[in-house]
């Protein structure tokens, strides 16, 4: 009986939730021969922002880490007894960089050189 709660229960989550989409993009060269070297140069650009992202995106786990370093010794310093120590904890961090701003320019200055994106919607989860 507890099982078939628990899945009425789980199923009822998921149900709960409404479909989740993702988008994928179908990308057409320019024709014209000349344009090349700026689809090559639309491709350099989204080479570097993916690096700085990637960059920004350390740097932000690294100071996230040293701050939670700290403020769990402090936590321990100010902590009174085994009890108050064992209240503390050390916040994890993490490092995801988010690409999205990098790809949506790499998509403009693809078409802004004469190239063709067609976009596909696709359904992921819960799908209808």
């Amino acid at each position: 009986m507890r099982h078939f709660i628990l899945a009425i229960f789980a199923a009822a989550l998921l149900t709960s939730c409404g479909p989740i989409y993702e988008t994928n993009y179908r990308y057409t060269p320019p024709t014209d021969p000349l344009s090349r070297p700026c689809v090559n140069q639309c491709l350099t650009d989204k080479g570097q922002c993916r690096s700085t992202t990637e960059l920004k995106a350390e740097n932000k786990r690294l100071r996230c880490e040293l701050d939670a370093r700290d403020d769990y010794e402090r936590c321990l310093i100010n902590s009174t007894g085994d009890q108050g120590r064992a209240s503390c904890h050390r916040r994890s961090c993490s490092d995801d960089a988010n690409y999205a701003q990098c790809d949506a320019d790499y998509r403009t200055c693809f078409q802004s050189c004469g190239g063709v994106i067609d976009e596909e919607r696709v359904c992921t989860f819960n799908c209808p």
